[in-house]
């Protein structure tokens, strides 16, 4: 048929246009999700020494090709974790027989066909369908050229089998984009089949005849080459593969597995029977796998000791190496395998103990107040628990197990309150499927090892008789029994991990509705024995399928209750409360007991933080350290009021219930004094109402006097910043709570102090300023060291003068424009304890007007006064005491005060006043003064200033030397000038004749000033050469004439003569040096360092002596 009509012909098979543009919108997207795979078959190895396993999933699929587009996508199973290979398609006829293909070329189709138990492959080629090509005929007698002609049949296009990808996180299936006409292919399928009918009458195989609904269908089968890598691995989970795999009604699988190590299959034998086989694995499937019927069972097998939801499905039938698991399962979404080493022990309950990583848990303790039961008094706690399991581990194949959590009492007694549920409620996050609570287990309950698990033994729950208890001896009646557990399973429902009764507890007294529902929800209905303690174990069921993998797995779960705390009578548990008596009136009485907490034995590490939280009316709840001496102040960590919590860390705490209201009193010819606490039996029904409400501490003696207040104690500590005068001042007021029971407050003013100061009368501004109420900061108020609320107002005078107005007395009768500002402290019904208030107050003076801070520089303050606010009572007080500090550094210069009794002592000042009457105003104005004389800081500002002066001195004396040999130097050069200017104009000087005889006889003529010098005529004796010069110190001008005598006795008078009548210039005591014979430079550069060093001489004198003073130098 030429491919111009074969096209023609596909063509007009195909849908019309508005189909085609449909189906193209169609690819683009995604098929919606339908079942086409109708037989599964998944065939596998897992290899020793890989992290994964090398599966091969083959596909049956039929589709209606009326509900299908060319070229759509259809999902078949989750992607999950897995990788493809390589996969194949290739199509069937309606009577599933494979068209033809090459074995050679398509490996995993011939595998395919095997595997899904498939016909033996048609001669027919797919594409004739489409009329490519004709049909091959084989001929009768030639199975060589017909191998060799099937040896080269190269694989379908995709464009006609279609392909397997992952598209979306999910592996689908891309349908072809051609499809072969209908009436083609229902006509050749037919008669081909006849045509084979025909060939082998004899065949086993006879082609059945296609329905209405199948002839109208396409099949395929596929072939996918994947590997799938282990979920978990030893020594902390078994070897689990999770296989993800399409629904279908019709599964089977066959994985062959590696035998057990040899070191580890030694050491089980050696701990083992000598019938157990060592080289077998437990092995499970899930779902469950049908196995194959076998002639004879495993040997393994036999003698494996399950838990309740264990059955191993390892079989060594089919196998030539190791062994495997084979057989048929139900429609799921995936295949859980695992295979471990075998384990011997079993739990009492039937489960299996896992193992914790890390436990993180956060306990809530909840004070409801002090409750009775048979044995004693103690403290009635709301326990609240939540735990965070982080790599929840089990070693061996059995997935639902158990998880043991206990309460550990610290050391005290823990019972159920009488009328509370007596049970935990107890709910958890995924995996969590119920819980039960049994007798408290061996100490050993954890693996002993990693490579080869052991689980000890613990004792069996009283509830479940009939459990089977695990032997480590051999015994031929130790074969498992058949499951019976089993759910059925189909292809609408969803996949069960877990057998139905797994899910529930352990109590056999329920309906099994009912059970399975409390198990679905996380909460168990009341089914606890009242003969279980609350400390007896907790095993919390779950389900380890939901936990993958143990690395990164997270378990949650919380458990909470009602329960009686008691402390132990024991002198080794705690100190003795009653040995910290330290003068309170009910340390006493306090019998702390110890903050019960919930603990994880099968951690590797934990860590618990504890949180207190008091939930009681007029009561505190003091915590302690879990060690320590109660006398210590460092044992008690703090004290809390209702609804207030406390963090006790990691290490735990201890808790002390102290209740404030004071007890219903007896009469007074009954009253007794005694330690013994007088408590009110509840009668409620519900456990919060249950709880003894009206326990007091140790009674106090009942007032049967007035109602005042015994004593006041004020302490007044003035306040400055070390530098200024004191601008304000902290007051401590100390007293008895007064016994009222008509009030829960306390309440004290504090009134503005009037100035009596004329001055300051005048000044209305000033006036302005005293006008304002007093700035009261209350810094603190406790009664008993414990913090109580507070709180503040500020009142006009003049309006509360109607009703206290009449109570003051006629000298402290108030001005309208007087504040006073009100304290109010909520003391409760604790009479007669200690109530300490501290606050402070600011100096008026501080807050000046603008208009006086606008008239610029003032005089310094050189006194501080500060009016002191003293509280008053609107009840009588027996004693004031007012004791008044001095700062360091100041002295309190006077004390103005209408408090009658004054004192003065080593720390201030004392006052004291009794016997005050209702609303007196206690008045008090102190002037204080700085009684600091020097400071350092003075002294420094000296100290600097002499340092700056000292070098101006200096610096002056040293100019002032230097202008003074400056002058000297000055008049010297001008004498030197003059003394040049005759030299030029006097003639060479004449030779010295020098006789024996030592008379020199000079003839001079005179001559004028302005005539040339004339010779002298000289006669010596006897010349000497070269001439010595005279050994006189004589001038030059000694040798000429002068204006007397012409001869002179001798050489000395003669110089000395002319030396003081003719030439004498300047006196030559102030500056001594020598006349060189000739003028020249450097005789009056000699002269000029000669006076520079003199004057420097007296300059250095000088600085000796101010170095050394007042002392001279030496």
């Amino acid at each position: 048929m030429p491919p111009s009509s074969v096209s023609h012909r596909t063509r007009t098979s195909s849908p019309p246009l508005s189909t085609i543009g449909s189906s193209q919108a169609f690819t683009l997207g995604q098929q919606p999700k339908i079942n086409i795979v109708t037989r599964l078959a998944v065939e596998g190895k897992a290899k020793h020494g890989y992290d994964g396993a090398e599966i091969r999933m083959y596909l049956k699929l039929t589709m209606p090709r009326d509900s299908v587009t060319p070229g759509s996508t259809i999902a078949l199973f989750p992607e999950e974790n897995i990788k493809i290979v390589n996969s194949q398609v290739h199509p069937i006829d309606s009577n599933s027989v494979p068209y033809n293909f090459s074995s050679t070329t398509c490996p995993l189709l011939h595998s395919a066909a095997r595997a899904l138990n498939l016909p033996a492959r048609s001669s027919q080629s797919y594409m004739s369908l489409f009329g490519l090509s004709a049909p091959s005929t084989p001929i009768v007698g030639s199975s060589s050229r017909r191998a060799a002609h099937n040896a080269h049949i190269p694989p379908l296009d995709e464009r006609y089998t279609g392909q397997v990808l992952v598209s979306g996180y999910q592996v689908s299936y891309v349908l072809p984009r051609e499809f072969p006409p209908s009436s083609r292919l229902n006509g050749i399928d037919e008669l081909e089949s006849r045509i084979a009918m025909s060939r082998s009458p004899g065949s086993t195989h006879r082609a059945r005849r296609t329905s209405v609904s199948e002839k109208n269908v396409i099949q395929f089968m596929a072939a996918i080459d994947l590997w799938v890598p282990l979920l978990t691995k030893p020594p902390r989970a078994p070897y689990l593969l999770s296989i993800p795999t399409p629904r279908c009604l019709s599964n089977h699988i066959k994985l062959r597995i590696f035998p057990p190590n040899s070191s580890a299959s030694a050491s089980l034998h050696s701990l083992s029977s000598a019938e157990e086989d060592p080289g077998s694995w437990d092995l499970t499937a899930d779902p469950h796998v049908t196995r194959n019927a076998s002639s004879k069972a495993s040997r393994a097998s036999s003698y494996t000791h399950f838990a309740d939801d264990e059955s191993s499905d390892s079989s060594t039938a089919g196998f030539s190496d190791g062994c495997g698991i084979q057989g048929t399962f139900p429609s799921t979404e995936q295949v859980r395998v695992r295979w471990a080493t075998p384990m011997k022990t079993v739990e009492g309950d039937g489960r299996r103990r896992v193992g914790v990583r890390d436990v993180k848990g956060e306990m809530t303790a909840v004070v409801l107040g002090k409750g009775r039961d048979k044995t004693g008094e103690g403290v009635v706690m709301k326990l609240e628990y939540s735990g965070t399991c982080q790599g929840v581990w089990f070693p061996g194949v059995a997935t639902l197990l158990g998880l043991d959590v206990t309460l550990d009492g610290q050391g005290s007694d823990v019972s159920w309150l009488p009328g509370a549920d007596a049970r935990w409620f107890i709910d958890g996050g995924r995996g969590f499927t119920g819980y039960d609570a049994g007798s408290p287990p061996s100490m050993v309950s954890r693996p002993s090892s990693l490579e080869v698990p052991d689980v000890s033994v613990s004792s069996a729950s009283p509830f479940k008789p009939n459990v089977r208890q695990s032997s480590s001896s051999s015994s031929l009646l130790r074969a498992p029994l058949p499951i019976q557990n089993v759910p059925d399973y189909s292809f609408e429902s969803a996949p069960s991990s877990a057998p139905s009764s797994g899910m529930l507890t352990s109590s056999d007294s329920l309906a099994e509705g009912s059970s399975r529902l409390s198990s679905v929800n996380g909460i168990v209905p009341p089914q606890d024995d009242p003969s279980r303690p609350p400390l007896a174990p907790l095993t919390l069921h779950i389900n380890i399928n939901e936990l993958l993998p143990p690395a990164k797995n997270m378990f949650t779960f919380n458990i909470s209750g009602i329960v009686l705390v008691k402390s132990r009578p024991s002198p080794f548990s705690y100190n003795s409360p009653s040995s910290s008596v330290s003068g309170s009136d009910a340390e006493g009485d306090v019998d702390p007991v110890a903050i019960p907490r919930f603990r994880v034995p099968a951690a590797d590490a934990e860590m618990i933080s504890t949180v207190v939280r008091n939930d009681v009316d007029g009561a505190t709840v003091d915590v302690y350290n879990s060690t320590g001496d109660l006398r210590d102040a460092q044992t008690r960590r703090t004290v809390l009021q209702r609804g207030a919590a406390a963090k006790c860390g990691i290490e735990g705490g201890r808790v002390a219930l102290r209740y404030l209201a004071a007890v219903p009193r007896t009469p007074a010819r009954t009253r007794k004094v005694s330690a013994i606490s007088h408590r009110t039996p509840s009668q409620a029904s519900s456990p919060t109402m249950s709880v003894v409400q009206a326990t007091p501490m140790a009674m106090r003696p009942e007032r049967d006097g007035p109602l005042i207040i015994p004593w006041v104690a004020v302490t007044v500590t003035p306040l400055s910043n070390g530098i200024d005068l004191p601008n304000a001042y902290a007051v401590r007021v100390v007293l008895p709570a007064p016994t009222d029971d008509e009030s829960e407050w306390l309440e004290f003013g504090l009134r503005q102090q009037p100035l009596d100061d004329p001055a300051r009368s005048d000044d209305q501004e000033k006036r302005d300023i005293d006008s304002k109420p007093p700035r009261v900061e209350v810094v603190s108020a406790s009664v008993e060291g414990v913090s109580v609320r507070f709180e503040t107002t500020v009142a006009v005078r003049q309006d509360l003068s109607s009703s206290l107005s009449s109570l003051v007395m006629p000298s402290q009768q108030l001005r309208g424009d007087e504040w006073v500002s009100w304290v109010k402290v909520h003391v409760g019904a604790a009479g007669g304890s200690k109530v300490q208030v501290d606050y402070v107050i600011r100096n008026q003076e501080e807050r000046t007007p603008e208009s006086v801070k606008r008239k610029g520089k003032q005089k310094a303050k050189e006194t501080s006064h500060l009016h002191v606010c003293l509280p008053m009572f609107a009840l009588p007080v027996g004693c004031l005491d007012v004791n008044v500090e001095a700062a360091y550094g100041f002295d309190i210069l006077s004390m103005e005060s209408n408090l009658t009794h004054q004192q003065s002592n080593v720390r201030g000042r004392r006052l004291l006043r009794y016997s005050m009457e209702e609303l007196f105003c206690p008045g008090l104005t102190i002037d204080i003064i700085s009684t600091r004389q020097t400071s350092p800081l003075s002294g420094l500002k000296s100290t600097r200033s002499v340092m700056v002066t000292v070098p101006a001195v200096v610096c002056l004396i040293l100019l002032i030397c230097l202008l003074t040999a400056n002058s000297e130097l000055r008049q010297l050069r001008r004498s030197l000038g003059k003394c040049s200017a005759s030299l030029e104009l006097e003639a060479a000087p004449d030779p010295v004749t020098v006789t024996y005889t030592q008379t020199v006889l000079i003839n001079t003529q005179s001559h004028r000033w302005f005539a040339a010098p004339t010779s002298a005529t000289l006669r010596i004796d006897q010349i000497l050469e070269p001439p010595v010069p005279p050994p006189t110190n004589s001038s030059p001008g000694d040798m000429r004439e002068g204006n007397s005598t012409p001869s002179m006795p001798t050489s000395a008078s003669s110089i000395t003569h002319a030396a003081s009548t003719t030439y004498a210039i300047v006196r030559s005591h102030p500056i001594h040096f020598k006349w060189p014979e000739e003028y020249d430079l450097h005789s009056a550069g000699r002269a000029t360092m000669d006076a520079v060093a003199g004057g420097l001489g007296v300059v250095w004198q000088l600085l000796r002596r101010v170095y050394h003073y007042p002392l001279d130098p030496p």
